[in-house]
């Protein structure tokens, strides 16, 4: 048993954030081993620990394993960086669960990147995932930017709507194409899903790392569009969302923002300004005829600017909606720029139609090739 033990370690180990929070996928609490114990719910939580020593079971489910292996790693998260070391590797690719992670380090005002790609076969029972594929969070310098918006409450409590709206894309930060529940067939049950995740990309290096997925959740539209998300951490200061939409038809394209709580502040065009304390990032898209923002904080009709910690507890949030049409191929291009870091970011476009994006920071020049 205990080799399978220390493979669950290992995989909650990368997801860890800055803050030493977990990310909020699918039907989950915020879990972090920060606090007394691991979830806010007050009902029908995930804390069902039995462990005499710490009420928080994370915290506890690493300090067993740091006993019982004898990993320093494990420790040094069991005892809040107090003891042990932290792990050596700081970018997981983890391609059984779709989960991928770039860091800057490990220490609490570091930078966390999190992209996810999960897939979900014809035929399971998906009752507890999210329509999220290509969903990405960013922590910049320890502090919550783009999140998970949580669960909320389940379908059975009365409020569907609700339920639909925390389960749904919008509550993610991924593309929507014309409404459509990614991998939802018409005429089936709404559980039975078929959503195939594809990695092409997983790079890092000393100056920038990449990540490129695709996947097919909307090949089941009367006419197909495919979703291809590359992400490009430029460091230290920029991460470059492109989003390129291909099939055929004509189609309603909606890109999704998800903020922690905090401020934003709309800027020249359909560009804005976000702060969470002290930490503040800029959100510009690069690839802007055509597109319309829109912004929803606590809204309640229509559902949206929502976040939800714990089970049946909602805060009011930041959500940006960039929306577009027209036919297929489509594509979003957008920079989100550390404001610690003043850098310019353009977009050129070669001979042949291929996409440079030019970034002018601390680091001189940089120059990230995208393709046509």
């Amino acid at each position: 048993m205990l080799p399978i033990l220390e493979k669950s370690a290992d995989y909650l180990l990368p997801l860890v954030k800055p803050d030493l929070s977990l990310p909020m996928i699918g039907d989950a609490d915020r879990d972090a081993l920060s606090e007394r114990k691991s979830d806010v719910s007050v009902c029908e939580g995930m804390n069902n620990s039995t462990d005499a020593i710490d009420l928080n079971e994370i915290r506890a489910f690493f300090r067993v394993m740091a006993e019982e292996t004898g990993r320093q790693d494990f420790r040094w998260l069991a005892t809040g960086r107090a003891e042990g070391t932290p792990p050596q590797e700081t970018n997981s690719c983890l391609a059984d669960p779709g989960f991928y992670v770039l860091r800057d380090g490990w220490g609490p005002q570091d930078s966390y990147l999190l992209l996810t790609g999960t897939n979900l076969e014809r035929g399971e029972n998906s009752a507890h995932s999210h329509f999220d594929a290509g969903h990405l969070e960013l922590q910049v310098r320890g502090a919550d930017v783009l999140v998970d918006t949580g669960r909320y409450i389940y379908g059975n409590c009365g409020w569907p709507e609700w339920r639909r709206c925390f389960r749904s894309t919008q509550a993610h930060n991924t593309v929507l194409v014309d409404g459509h529940e990614m991998g939802s067939v018409p005429d089936t049950s709404p559980q039975v899903r078929g959503v195939r995740i594809w990695r092409h990309r997983f790079e890092t290096g000393p100056e920038m790392d990449v990540i490129e997925l695709s996947h097919n959740g909307y090949a089941f539209l009367p006419e197909p569009v495919f979703h291809l998300r590359r992400v490009v951490h430029v460091k230290p200061e920029v991460w470059l969302v492109d989003d390129l939409l291909t099939g055929e038809g004509e189609h309603d394209y909606r890109l999704f923002f998800n903020f922690a709580p905090g401020r934003l502040t709309p800027q020249e065009g359909v560009c804005f300004g976000y702060a969470n304390g002290e930490v503040g990032v800029r959100l510009l898209p690069l690839l802007a005829d055509g597109l319309s923002a829109s912004v929803l904080e606590g809204s309640e009709q229509p559902i949206g600017g929502w976040v939800s910690y714990g089970y049946y507890r909602r805060v009011p949030a930041p959500q940006v909606t960039y929306a577009k049409r027209g036919p297929a191929p489509a594509r979003f291009l957008t920079a989100i720029v550390d404001e610690a870091y003043p850098a310019d970011v353009v977009v050129e476009r070669e001979e042949g139609g291929a996409l440079v994006v030019v970034v002018r920071g601390e680091r001189g020049e940089q120059r990230v090739q995208l393709g046509p």
